[in-house]
């Protein structure tokens, strides 16, 4: 009888103390987005500005930014639909939200900058060193904002707007 007791009070103080993290995680919902995003914006460099964000929580946290432009460098290189961050709780509280448990892009719309290392005027990459250290930096970055990646129908254009990849699915 008495352990039940005590475990009845262990799960009422659980309940208590995660219904006291979901209500500071809504209230706090523009400064919690606005923590991932500085946070990714200080790993990789990329500044993410979302029309609209909203958070879920399921199993994880999850932060869905509406009608994101991605930026690098002060230049836009992305569009995307919709951008779901998955976030794990524990890693709210211990690593500011990094890494992010995964990371999904619907329909993001990729333009290659202008005067990037290793690509030519009409977009397509010369294999030469400076593209494989630019890749390689690129993935050394996403693997340290995320453990999971989900693109969904993506399409890859040049400089002048011509399209290179019309529809790319990916995860990794």
């Amino acid at each position: 009888m008495k352990l039940l007791r005590i475990l009845i009070a262990s799960l009422t103080v659980f309940v208590i103390l995660a219904g006291g993290a979901v209500a500071i995680a809504w209230h706090d919902q523009e400064r919690l987005i606005q923590l991932v995003l500085s946070r990714i914006h200080a790993e990789t460099g990329y500044n993410i500005v979302p029309a609209g964000a909203r958070l879920a929580l399921r199993s994880h946290l999850v932060v869905v930014l509406e009608k994101p432009r991605i930026y690098l460098n002060g230049a836009e290189v992305a569009q995307v639909d919709d951008l779901r961050a998955v976030i794990g709780i524990h890693a709210i509280f211990s690593t500011n939200g990094l890494p992010l448990y995964a990371i999904a892009l619907d329909h993001p719309r990729v333009r290659i900058p202008a005067g990037l290392a290793g690509v030519t005027p009409h977009g397509f990459p010369k294999p030469d060193v400076a593209v494989v250290d630019k890749l390689k930096w690129a993935l050394d970055a996403v693997s340290d904002v995320a453990q999971r990646i989900e693109i969904e129908n993506a399409a890859l254009i040049d400089v002048d707007g011509t399209p290179l990849i019309d529809q790319l699915t990916l995860t990794a």
